[in-house]
C-alpha cells in the first residue's frame, strides 16, 4: 500500500496543493474586495472587517483540533470533506443577500480551509518518500505564493467586470476536480493509522482554547467607552489564560505543551510571529481602502498594486531561506527581516492624497521582504531544535500563531481606524464617506499604523533575545 502511494505522489501533491492555492487566493482576493463589499451591503469598515476576522477567528480556533482529528479519522478522508465544506461555503457567500449571512458563510468556509490546512501536509508526509519531503514541500510553497501572488489581480478583474459576488466564485470549478480525482485516491490514505491512534482529546483545554481566542477578539474590537465592561472583559481573558495553562500543564497530551513554549528560543519564534503577522495585516486591510477611496483607482488597478506585496515574498523567501542554510543565525537574519518591514510601515505612514503608485508599490515590495527575510528563519530556527516527535504539533502551533496574528491585525485595523476616522471626521463613518473627508481618512490610516509600527518595534527588541 505504501509503494502505490509513493508511485502516485505527485498525484497527491496535486490534490494537496489545490487546496493550499484556493485558501490562499481566496484570503488575497478578498481582501482587495472589501471596498466593494462595504459599498454593496452599507456598512462601516468596523463592520466588513469581520469578513476577514469571521474567516480567520474559525480558522484559529479549529486548526489545533483537526490535525489530531485527521490522524483519528483518516487524513485523506478530512481533506476530501474540507474541500466540499469550503466550496459550500464560498458558494454561500456568492449568495449572500445580506452582510451578516455573508459571515455566516464566510465561518462555514473557514471551517474547510482548516480541515485542508491541517490534513494537507500531513497527507504528503505519508505519500511522499522521506528523502523527497524536504523537496514536496517547497513546491508546495510554490503554491502558497501563486495564490497570494494571484489573487489580487484575479480578484482586480472579477470586481470591474463582474461583481465581489464573482471572487467566491472561482474556486468552485477546481474545488469540484479536486473532489471527482480525489474521491479515487484520497477517502484511504491515513485510514490504518487512525484505526492505531488512540490519543485522547484534550477537550477541556480544546474548549477553554475556542473561548480564550473569542473573548480575545471580543477583546480587540472593544468599542464601548464604559471602564468597568472593559475591565469585565480583560479580567475574563486573564481567567480564561490561566486556566488554559493549568489545565494544559496537568494534561496528558495537551493541545499545546506548555513545556515546549516555556524555551526561550520557543516562545520567542511564536511570538515574533504573531506581531509580525498582526503588523502584515493591518495595512493588508487599510491600503485598498486607501486606493479605492483616496486615489479613486479602479479594482483592477487596486488588485495590480496589492500584487507588489505577495511578489517580493516570492522572489525573496527562497534566498532567506538559503541564508539561513548559510549561515544559521535566526537572531540576526529574523531581526534584520523585522527592521526592513519596520521601515516599510514607515513609508506607509507618507502616504498622502497625492502618493504616486510607484511609491505605494515601493512600500508594499519592501514590506513583503521584510517579511520574507523574517518567516524562514523563524520557523526553521524553532523547527530545527525541537525534537521529531513534537516537529508535527511545532508547525501547527506555528500555523496557529500565524493566523493569530492575522485575526489580531484585522481586529485592530478596523476598530482602530474606525474610532480614528469618527474622531477625526466629527462623528462620521467610512460607509458617509465623501471627499471633503479626506483629511480625516489619511490622518486615521497614519494613527491605525503606528500600532503596525509599534508592534514591530517590539518584534525586534524580542527577536534580538534569541540564543544563538
Amino acid at each position: 500500500m505504501e509503494n502505490e502511494e509513493q508511485q502516485n505522489r505527485w498525484v497527491y501533491f496535486f490534490l494537496v496543493a489545490s487546496g493550499v492555492l484556493l485558501s490562499t487566493m481566496d484570503s488575497s482576493m478578498v481582501n482587495v474586495a472589501l471596498p466593494e463589499i462595504t459599498r454593496h451591503f452599507a456598512v462601516s469598515l468596523y463592520e466588513v472587517k469581520f469578513v476577514v476576522l469571521s474567516y480567520l477567528l474559525i480558522i484559529t480556533c479549529t486548526l489545533v483540533f483537526w490535525g489530531r482529528f485527521a490522524d483519528q479519522h483518516g487524513k485523506g478522508k478530512i481533506y476530501l470533506i474540507g474541500m466540499i465544506v469550503f466550496m459550500f461555503g464560498a458558494a454561500l457567500c456568492s449568495l449572500a443577500i445580506g452582510f451578516y449571512l455573508l459571515v455566516v458563510a464566510r465561518c462555514i468556509q473557514a471551517l474547510g480551509a482548516s480541515m485542508m490546512m491541517s490534513s494537507g501536509p500531513a497527507i504528503l508526509r505519508q505519500t511522499c518518500p522521506k528523502e523527497h519531503l524536504g523537496k514536496t514541500l517547497g513546491l508546495l510553497g510554490i503554491a502558497t505564493s501563486f495564490g497570494l501572488m494571484s489573487g489580487p489581480l484575479v480578484s482586480g478583474l472579477i470586481l470591474e467586470y463582474y461583481s465581489w459576488r464573482g471572487v467566491f466564485l472561482i474556486s468552485l470549478p477546481i474545488g469540484l476536480a479536486v473532489c471527482v480525482i480525489g474521491r479515487s485516491y484520497l477517502v484511504t490514505i491515513g485510514q490504518e493509522t487512525s484505526r492505531n491512534n488512540s490519543k485522547k482529546n484534550d477537550l477541556p483545554g480544546g474548549i477553554l482554547w475556542v473561548l480564550l481566542v473569542a473573548v480575545y477578539v471580543a477583546l480587540i474590537n472593544w468599542k464601548s467607552t464604559s471602564a468597568v465592561s472593559l475591565a469585565l472583559i480583560v479580567s475574563a481573558f486573564m481567567i480564561l489564560l490561566g486556566l488554559f495553562v493549568k489545565v494544559e500543564m496537568k494534561s496528558s497530551d495537551p493541545i499545546l505543551p506548555i513545556f515546549l513554549v516555556r524555551k526561550r528560543f520557543y516562545w520567542i519564534g511564536v511570538a515574533t510571529a504573531a506581531m509580525s503577522f498582526a503588523s502584515l495585516f493591518i495595512p493588508l486591510i487599510l491600503i485598498p481602502f486607501y486606493l479605492d477611496y483616496i486615489l479613486l483607482y479602479p479594482a483592477s488597478k487596486v488588485g495590480m498594486v496589492m500584487m507588489s506585496l505577495p511578489v517580493s515574498l516570492v522572489v525573496i523567501s527562497p534566498f532567506s531561506g538559503w541564508l539561513y542554510d548559510r549561515f544559521g543565525n535566526a537572531r540576526i537574519i529574523s531581526t534584520i527581516g523585522l527592521l526592513v518591514s519596520l521601515t516599510a510601515i514607515i513609508f506607509l505612514m507618507q502616504l498622502e492624497a497625492g502618493s504616486s503608485a510607484v511609491s505605494i508599490c515601493l512600500s508594499l515590495t519592501l514590506l513583503g521582504a521584510g517579511q520574507s527575510i523574517f518567516l524562514s528563519p523563524n520557523s526553521a530556527s524553532i523547527l530545527k531544535k525541537v525534537e521529531d516527535r513534537y516537529a508535527g504539533i511545532t508547525s501547527g502551533i506555528l500555523a496557529t500563531a500565524r493566523n493569530f496574528g492575522m485575526l489580531t491585525g484585522a481586529g485592530l485595523a478596523g476598530s482602530c481606524f474606525s474610532v480614528m476616522f469618527y474622531r477625526y471626521s466629527n462623528g462620521y463613518t467610512l460607509q458617509q464617506y465623501s471627499i471633503e473627508l479626506q483629511e480625516a481618512f489619511i490622518h486615521a490610516q497614519k494613527d491605525t499604523l503606528i500600532i503596525a509600527m509599534t508592534l514591530l518595534v517590539v518584534a525586534c527588541c524580542i527577536s534580538g533575545l534569541r540564543n544563538e
